[in-house]
């Protein structure tokens, strides 16, 4: 592997991410969360230093049932100094509904932050220090 291909470059970016807390509060659902902020604020400078530029696009929006609507977002990195480039799919989905549960107009926004947000969580294996598959209610086997 050349060592100034966008492999290497997302390999040593990889080596730089540290824990991101969970920095955000869901008062409804009563939950904390890592806000979209935070995670742009992690990887953006690391991927400049790297010369390495993302493109997102949402590519199609589904409404589903009860004011929720899934996005399918293709976010693209390339190398400035090469010109390779890698994509990749994300889905995000998201309910936007007043307190009547009547549509409002951010789901699709919303939607497409939690893909973008999940793609950088995954591709830049971001840990906020907990595991999704963990069910605190789960029966002990």
């Amino acid at each position: 592997m050349a060592t100034n291909s966008l492999a290497a470059k997302v390999a040593t970016i990889l080596g730089e991410i540290h824990r991101l807390p969970k920095s955000g509060h869901n008062t409804h659902h009563n939950y904390h969360y890592t806000t979209e902020a935070d995670v742009l604020d992690l990887i953006r400078p690391l991927l400049s230093a790297q010369g390495i530029a993302i493109f997102c696009d949402c590519l199609e929006v589904q409404d589903l049932d009860n004011s929720r609507v899934r996005a399918k977002v293709q976010i693209t990195m390339v190398d400035a100094e090469s010109g390779e480039t890698q994509a990749s799919i994300m889905y995000g989905e998201a309910r936007d509904a007043d307190k009547n549960g009547r549509p409002l107009d951010k789901g699709i926004y919303k939607a497409v932050t939690g893909a973008t947000k999940y793609w950088a969580f995954k591709t830049f294996l971001i840990s906020t220090g907990d595991d999704p598959e963990t069910q605190e209610d789960a029966p002990k086997e």
